[in-house]
């Protein structure tokens, strides 16, 4: 799980949430009703930001299941600014129906063409309705497919990467 919501709305904390079976926290979690409270300490912490990456880069953000939810927070605080050039956010999940914010995420990219989400899935049935990408992140990657699907191309000197989920991504 992670925490999705902007860090300017102080209203709330979202969190993507995947229930872990035999976990000790995910399990009581899901269970709860949609707008439930809960009780958290005084401080969220983490350092996971774009505060070192410098402004005007084009940005690539990869995230693996939950993995996707700090890029949601920056992608809400930051989208419409000029924090950067363009941005891809690249989601992988086993199945279609676990991209979350993919409703969100597809109407970001219809209105911005700085903005580009690439999702892709691992594990969907081939007899799904799905026929967006298959397979994991780092066939996407190559560097004629990455700019096409991307808008821009994979150079280390214009490009910031960001990567958060399953560490064997």
């Amino acid at each position: 799980y992670s925490i999705a919501s902007s860090p300017t709305d102080g209203r709330h904390l979202e969190f993507f949430i995947v229930s872990v079976e035999g976990g000790e926290l995910t399990p009581k979690l899901q269970q709860l009703p949609v707008g439930s409270r809960i009780w958290l300490g005084p401080r969220v912490k983490g350092k996971f930001t774009l505060h070192e990456v410098p402004p005007q880069k084009d940005l690539l953000l990869i995230g693996t299941g939950t993995g996707l939810a700090p890029f949601i927070s920056m992608v809400r605080k930051y989208r419409g600014t000029d924090r950067w050039r363009k941005v891809a956010v690249v989601h992988c999940s086993r199945l279609a129906a676990d991209l979350g914010y993919s409703e969100e995420l597809s109407r970001y990219a219809a209105q911005d063409p700085n903005f580009r989400y690439i999702p892709t899935v691992t594990r969907e049935p081939a007899e799904s309705s799905w026929s967006g990408l298959r397979g994991r992140v780092q066939p996407i990657l190559d560097d004629a497919h990455f700019e096409r699907l991307a808008g821009f191309p994979l150079n280390p000197d214009d490009v910031q990467v960001m990567m958060c989920g399953n560490p064997e991504m």
